[in-house]
């Protein structure tokens, strides 16, 4: 078994703080590591029972399908408007034909 270390000059005092400091320093940025990385898990996991990537995939499919949606709407209502152009013109178009009867008549 080791003795306890008596320090009968400053040079022992110095060896004793370093292999305090070679054990204690890694030991702290370890557990100040810990705790970072506990509050980054902690903000990824934020129990839930799925991944936060599943959870990103999942609503980027959503995504996905409300803007094939919408991209479907915004043809409805382009085929619509066109109709009503279309609708429009061939009422004019009637009505120009129904004053030149009434004129000829």
């Amino acid at each position: 078994m080791n003795p306890i270390p008596n320090p009968d000059n400053w040079m022992d005092v110095f060896t004793i703080l370093a292999a305090t400091a070679m054990v204690a320093i890694p030991s702290w940025f370890a557990a100040r590591n810990h705790k970072s990385i506990k509050k980054v898990t902690d903000q990824v996991v934020n129990g839930h029972t799925t991944p936060m990537r599943a959870d990103l995939d999942g609503m980027k499919s959503t995504l996905d399908e409300i803007h094939l949606d919408i991209r479907g709407v915004k043809t409805d209502i382009s085929d619509i408007r066109q109709e009503l152009r279309q609708e429009r013109k061939d009422r004019i178009d009637l009505d120009d034909r129904f004053e030149r009867f009434k004129k000829t008549s």
